[in-house]
Formats: structure tokens, C-alpha cells, sequence
């Protein structure tokens, strides 16, 4: 005779609703068929509306290479530091002696018209602005930044 303590009740094997899975699928594969559109869709621009036009060119203008890193900077090769305030501003001085360099590269490579600042993600903005401002001095009115790196 068995006591009420060792009766357990039996267990059924796991099995799965086969049909209804297929049924679930079928829903969700005819849904997804239904929604993907392999036309391209057209829309027309309304009355009135003018949108700008993009110009290209092919030609890539010579810049200058500025490179900027955490305490030293090269300009097109050449190293050197600037020492600058706790508001990132250059003294006098240190300002001069980057026109100065300035003026040497663009005597050297005259055809030169911009600048190509390349910098980490880290480096802050207000350490770029008395390059620009330098460069400007100089003639070299156009430049681009080029980030190498993100911030962390």
C-alpha cells in the first residue's frame, strides 16, 4: 500500500503544437511578404518648392598639413610646441613664431591655398582656434578638420 507522501503524479511528455506553430508562421511569413516593397518609391516635390542644388567638383585643393596632437603640433613635417595660457590662447610671442612658420611653409609650397587640421576626438576646439586664426593671417582662408579617433 502506498502512502500519500510517495505518490507523485506522472508526468507527460513535452511535446509541441506542431500545427499551431506552422500556423504562427505561416501568419508571420505572409505579414513580412506583404510588407516589403521591392519598388522604388517616387514622390513629387509640391508646387512652390525649390530645393538646392548640390555642386561637385573633382578637384581636390592642395592644403597645408597641421597635425595636432596632445602637447606637439606638425606642420607638414615639421615638429614643433606652442605653449599656450589656461585659456587656450597663445601669447604673443608664440603667436608670431607660428606666422613666422606660416609664411615659411607657404613660401615653400606657394600652390598650397588651405589648411587640413588633423586632430584626435579629445583634442577641445579652443585649441585649434589660434591655429586658424594664425592661418588666416597667412592667406590660408579655407580649412577642414579631420578627426582621427573618438572620445572614450
Amino acid at each position: 500500500m502506498k502512502t500519500f507522501l510517495k505518490l507523485r503524479p506522472r508526468r507527460r511528455p513535452v511535446s509541441l503544437m506542431m500545427t499551431a506553430l506552422v500556423d504562427v508562421f505561416l501568419i508571420v511569413l505572409l505579414f513580412l511578404l506583404k510588407t516589403y516593397a521591392n519598388d522604388q518609391t517616387v514622390q513629387s516635390i509640391p508646387a512652390g518648392i525649390r530645393l538646392p542644388q548640390a555642386v561637385g567638383s573633382t578637384v581636390v585643393p592642395k592644403s597645408l598639413r597641421l597635425e595636432v596632437g596632445k602637447d606637439v603640433y606638425a606642420l607638414e613635417g615639421r615638429g614643433f610646441t606652442l605653449n599656450l595660457n589656461a585659456r587656450g590662447e597663445l601669447s604673443e610671442g608664440e603667436e608670431q613664431k607660428l606666422v613666422r612658420l606660416f609664411v615659411e611653409v607657404r613660401q615653400l609650397q606657394p600652390d598650397f591655398n588651405s589648411l587640413a587640421l588633423m586632430a584626435d576626438g579629445n583634442t577641445p576646439f579652443s585649441k585649434l582656434q589660434p591655429l586658424i586664426k594664425a592661418a588666416e593671417s597667412v592667406g590660408l582662408t579655407q580649412w577642414s578638420l579631420v578627426v582621427a579617433g573618438r572620445k572614450p
